[in-house]
């Protein structure tokens, strides 16, 4: 259960194609599960250098920025080369990630925070995190969005459905929409004159 924007936007930002798609060997969970367990404190962390660098999402990245942190703090990265990596995972520009794979592995074994093993992890779990993970500002503005429509559907049912309905299409309507708002509106009645219909 979120508890403030942050959790809300760390929920968002999991439930993507990259953070779904990586599953840990070791417990067989996405980075989603993962990321609940942890935070519940049944789970920890299979790479121990990232309590330390991302504490605050319990190990799990979460957002892109992540990717360049773990980058210039265990790889010894530039502020531009780390971003040049963000860049080519998240483009999916393969020969410039065959380029970096090697200097990324190399700079986190001259760390000596990690294992060769590690390395191979982290680097993989990067490369399929990155394929589609949101940067922190886009997961915090989605956040206010979600937020401020669970408010209004929850406070404000009528206008909420009447500004969904408005904004589609008719297809969407009589698809996916219909089973939410039937009960919203009166069914065709002969008996009823039209001042009477809600």
């Amino acid at each position: 259960m979120p508890k403030n924007m942050e959790d809300l936007s760390i929920i968002l930002s999991l439930v993507r194609p990259g953070p779904l798609d990586y599953v840990i060997e070791e417990t067989g969970r996405n980075m989603a599960e993962e990321y609940v367990y942890r935070r519940n404190g049944n789970s920890y962390e299979d790479i121990p250098i990232l309590k330390e660098l991302i504490p605050e999402t319990y190990s799990v990245l979460v957002y892109q920025e992540q990717i360049t942190k773990l980058a210039k703090q265990l790889a010894g990265f530039s502020g531009s080369a780390a971003e040049n990596l963000r860049e080519a995972i998240g483009k999916k520009k393969r020969a410039a990630m065959l380029k970096i794979k090697p200097e990324f592995i190399n700079g986190c074994l001259k760390s000596g925070k990690v294992t060769e093993e590690e390395a191979q992890q982290l680097w993989d779990r990067i490369v399929t995190f990155g394929r589609y993970a949101f940067n922190k500002s886009h997961g915090i503005s989605y956040s206010y969005i979600t937020y401020a429509c669970m408010f209004l559907k929850h406070y404000y049912y009528l206008e909420f459905w009447t500004a969904i309905l408005s904004n589609a299409t008719q297809k969407e309507i009589s698809g996916k929409l219909w089973p939410h708002v039937k009960h919203l509106i009166t069914s065709p009645d002969i008996n009823l004159r039209t001042d009477q219909m809600v």
